[in-house]
């Protein structure tokens, strides 16, 4: 599985949180030292932290909040009920997905926004990622997705395996 990092803003969840992530992985780390070892398969801190639901969710962006109670869904101490894809059909994985088989040719303004669980009614992180989803549709616009993402996944086919 392949994993876009944005550092900076890595960086400053890390920096943000760091009570939370020393104290969840039981680790005492420098900040700057620990992106090293992100691309270790053995790193017992990225291991517990991509395992955490509250962490991967501060790392993927989806507010404090939302990776809170989405970690506390998890735990089944929270109702599913309580979750946005009850509320926002437009966030259901099932929803998008089945709208999007039923087309012959896919195109950029098919894009969904990343699935996620919501716990507010106006969430700015659904806005967010709605402002961005356009932002990428926009500079889009002239260029023919396939080739593009091709492109793409063939520069990360080119790229050597770890270990060889």
């Amino acid at each position: 599985m392949g994993l876009f990092i944005h550092i900076p803003y890595l960086t400053h969840v890390l920096k943000k949180y760091y009570n939370e992530f020393s104290q969840a992985t039981e680790t005492q780390f420098d900040v700057d030292t620990i992106l090293d070892s992100i691309e270790d398969k053995n790193s017992a801190f990225w291991n517990k932290v991509l395992t955490n639901h509250y962490l991967h969710g501060l790392l993927l962006g989806y507010g404090e909040r939302n990776a809170y109670l989405f970690n506390w869904v998890r735990k089944k101490s929270l109702p599913i009920e309580s979750v946005s894809i009850i509320r926002f059909p437009e966030l259901s994985r099932l929803n998008q997905y089945a709208k999007q088989i039923l087309k012959k040719k896919v195109s950029i303004e098919d894009l969904p926004i990343p699935y996620f669980a919501s716990f507010d009614i106006n969430d700015e992180e659904v806005e967010r990622y709605a402002r961005e989803r356009d932002k990428i549709i926009n500079s889009m616009e002239d260029k023919d997705l396939t080739p593009f993402v091709l492109r793409c996944l063939w520069v990360i086919a080119q790229q050597p395996e770890e270990g060889q």
